[in-house]
């Protein structure tokens, strides 16, 4: 059976598809404060606050979905975005390089 924490994450993808995303963000926080290693209300999270333009935020969240799953590729592409659109170039560029497959030339 799921968790509490469970039951606020998928309550806050139902907010998300009946497109009330201030209520979606209340619930994936909720989940985060019941689990904070939730991996997937985390990134939710963080992706919600980058669509408000919510860039330092949404950076902060996906700082923290990167320590709770530091090899997933997705992490480095969200955390690079976020840099972006604050116009920090110079982590952004070394953002999307963790992101990169191995030189094959090499």
């Amino acid at each position: 059976s799921p968790s509490t924490a469970e039951l606020y994450y998928f309550k806050g993808i139902v907010l998300e598809l009946l497109n009330q995303p201030l209520e979606a963000v209340e619930e994936y926080k909720n989940a985060l404060f019941l689990n904070p290693q939730y991996y997937a209300a985390s990134v939710k999270l963080g992706l919600l606050l980058f669509k408000q333009k919510k860039y330092a935020e949404a950076l902060a969240q996906f700082n923290k979905a990167s320590k709770l799953s530091p090899d997933a590729a997705v992490n480095f592409y969200n955390q690079g975005a976020c840099h972006a659109k604050l116009q920090e170039y110079r982590q952004f560029f070394f953002d999307l390089s963790q992101n990169l497959p191995p030189d094959p030339n090499s």
